[in-house]
């Protein structure tokens, strides 16, 4: 079994509020003598945007370089400090394309879609002028963007460049450095995962609801979490 993470489909998902019981062995039920590291429960988090409160992105520009002007955190900030716009010697994505990029991502999540690297970067070309190229993996994975929509914290620090005098994307040469690994996620290899996700408690949460019940006020069948594996496809 390969890596999957697993991404709240819907809007009415809050963090902590839907979590993965029965994924062995349970954290808090372990033998830590002769269980191996505990594979759950797992919270659902919602993702972060990356638009809203202090942590929003703000650049600045300074003798032609542009710059984090603060510490910024969430998938806005992950997209412009990862993606080269228009690919080999291109731009950094201004504020507001990767933005745009971010909801047009949310919106394929909460759809339910896959989230290949040719879609991604299908979404990134569209919105950026002068944008054909645009590669989401010369500077990043598909799963690290799939680990920030996983709702694990994702921080660009203050002062980080991503456009140099001559207006060249600035790629960042360690990207996985800005994940603080605080959502706990499926582990690679495990097979509790793999039965929750068939009979059990994740089956359910990936399975269309039952609409007369609805979930947190909101009667639909959509799905409440989505896994997604590593290259974007979905678990099945």
């Amino acid at each position: 079994m390969a890596q999957v993470y697993l991404i709240a489909r819907r809007a009415e998902v809050q963090n902590g509020s839907v979590m993965v019981t029965d994924l062995f062995p349970n954290e808090s039920q372990r033998n830590t003598a002769i269980d191996p590291v505990g594979a759950g429960p797992i919270y659902v988090r919602q993702i972060d945007l990356g638009v809203k409160g202090k942590y929003r992105a703000i650049l600045s520009t300074t003798a032609n370089v542009i710059s984090f002007a603060r510490e910024s955190r969430g998938l806005v900030a992950f997209l412009i400090k990862n993606v080269e716009a228009g690919g080999a010697n291109g731009d950094a994505l201004t504020v507001a394309e990767a933005t745009i990029g971010a909801n047009l991502i949310l919106a394929e999540v909460r759809d339910g879609n896959a989230l290949p690297a040719i879609a991604i970067n299908g979404i990134l070309t569209n919105i950026n002028v002068g944008g054909a190229g645009t590669d989401i993996e010369a500077n990043s994975t598909v799963s690290e963007l799939i680990r920030v929509l996983s709702g694990e914290t994702y921080i660009v620090k203050a002062g980080s460049t991503v456009e140099d005098a001559n207006g060249n994307f600035v790629p960042d040469v360690n990207a996985s450095a800005g994940f603080q690994n605080d959502v706990r996620h499926p582990v690679d290899g495990d097979s509790s995962w793999v039965l929750s996700a068939q009979g059990g408690v994740l089956s359910g949460l990936k399975s269309n609801q039952n609409v007369k019940v609805g979930f947190a006020g909101v009667l639909t069948t959509d799905p409440i979490v989505t896994v997604y594996n590593a290259d974007g496809s979905l678990f099945v």
